[in-house]
Order: C-alpha cells, then sequence, then structure tokens
C-alpha cells in the first residue's frame, strides 16, 4: 500500500470494498464459532450424557452407532475452520487499519475512532487499557484504581475467551479415550485418532503463532527507477554442414 504513493489502487473505493469483504468474513467466523459450540455441546451429551435419550424417538443417544466417533470429527473441523476464519477476520482488520492510520494521520487523531465508525469492533480492551491513544499523544492519565480494575477486566476477560478452546479440546480428548476403547480395529483406531489430532493441533498452532514477530527485507524502491536489466546476447548459429 506504500508502494500506492498516488492513491490510485488503494483508494475510496478500494476501501468500501475491503470493507464488504471483511463483514462476509466476520459473519462466516461466527457462523463457524456457533457450529463448533453446537458440536461440541452434543459431543459432551454424548461423553457424559449415555443415559440421555432423544425426544420423540426414546432412543438413548449413545446407542446411535458412531456418535460419538462423528461428533468429534464434526468438531474438530468446525474447529479448524473457525481457526482460519479467526485469521482471515485478523489480516483484514490489519489492512482496514491501515487505511483508518492514513486517514487520522492528516488530523494527528487516534485512528480507532475513524474505524470503530465504520465497522463494528469491540471496545473492551479500547476501554480499559493504560494508554488510550497508542497513536500518538494521550491527554487521559488513569488513577492507579482503574488501571488495576482494568487489567482485570481484560485477564477476566481474555481467560473466558481461552477457555472455548480449552473446553474444546477437554472434550475432544475425552471423546479419544472413550474410542480408544471402544473401536477394535488398531488400524482404524489409529487413522481416526491421527485425522483428529492433526485438524485440532494445526488450527491451534496457527492462531498460538499467528502474531510470531518474524523480519524481512523490504524494498519500496520504485521498480521503473531500477536500471534495465541487460538482455543476454544469443549464442552464434552453427556452421552449417
Amino acid at each position: 500500500m506504500r508502494l500506492d504513493k498516488k492513491g490510485e489502487i488503494y483508494n475510496e473505493e478500494r476501501y468500501r470494498r475491503y470493507l464488504e469483504t471483511s463483514n462476509v468474513a466476520d459473519q462466516r467466523q461466527n457462523a463457524m464459532l456457533r457450529s463448533v459450540i453446537f458440536a461440541d455441546g452434543l459431543l459432551i451429551l454424548v461423553v457424559f450424557g449415555a443415559s440421555f435419550k432423544l425426544p420423540m424417538v426414546d432412543v438413548a443417544i449413545l446407542n446411535i452407532p458412531a456418535a460419538r466417533e462423528i461428533l468429534t470429527w464434526w468438531a474438530s473441523i468446525a474447529f479448524f475452520f473457525t481457526c482460519i476464519a479467526f485469521i482471515n477476520t485478523q489480516s483484514y482488520s490489519a489492512i482496514l487499519d491501515v487505511f483508518y492510520q492514513r486517514t487520522a494521520k492528516k488530523i494527528d487523531t487516534d485512528p480507532d475512532f475513524i474505524g470503530d465508525s465504520e465497522k463494528h469492533f469491540d471496545f473492551l480492551i479500547k476501554l480499559y487499557r493504560k494508554k488510550y491513544n497508542i497513536w500518538g499523544p494521550d491527554v487521559l492519565t488513569p488513577s492507579r484504581g482503574f488501571v488495576a480494575y482494568g487489567k482485570t477486566v481484560v485477564a477476566l476477560a481474555m481467560l473466558a475467551f481461552l477457555s472455548i478452546p480449552a473446553a474444546h479440546l477437554a472434550i475432544v480428548t475425552m471423546s479419544l479415550i472413550a474410542s480408544y476403547r471402544a473401536i477394535e480395529s488398531t488400524l482404524l483406531l489409529g487413522a481416526y485418532v491421527f485425522f483428529i489430532l492433526v485438524l485440532n493441533i494445526a488450527a491451534i498452532f496457527m492462531v498460538a503463532t499467528m502474531n510470531t514477530d518474524f523480519q524481512f527485507e523490504i524494498d519500496l524502491s520504485d521498480p521503473e527507477d531500477a536500471p534495465a536489466i541487460p538482455q543476454g546476447v544469443p549464442p552464434a548459429p552453427l556452421p552449417s554442414p
């Protein structure tokens, strides 16, 4: 985006398109998260509610063939794609943040207030952090009581947020232990456990390493100013016999 010095590509129209696509990504993320919670809820009933009977059919949920394995597979796939959707929404947010920073720089203000008027964001971390304006001079100096209170609120919110994947991994682990005791075929059990572990480990790894600080070499020079690449000299033709 910094290469587009004249704003011919990353302009207001392009920003609106990013904003629309970002909203679509948010909707997909929320849909996948609901799928994970629903699948995990059913899986809890299968693992811990052996005597629970389905209404109207009067059949114990544990008596449904491979119900535990099917729900574990479903929950793991939903969890994997939820993590991918989460990375997508964070990527779109990072792109939109650059647009907000460009606009805020013109009047030396906090770009968060500009972004929050265009797209829904959770104000939780913004409202309770010690430094209110992280983009420039801060006119607010909070008291020690507010700083302690804000850290407590943010810590509890993060703990609650992390409890969702933790609960998912816990119930999947319990399901795998039950399947290990129930599946007699060693080959089938090994393949099943392997793919369940791959889905969940890959999902956790992608999200956990998303903010890893890698170093890159950035060249912002204009390609038109680069020296021309000399063309190779073609080989001399072979003499005719």
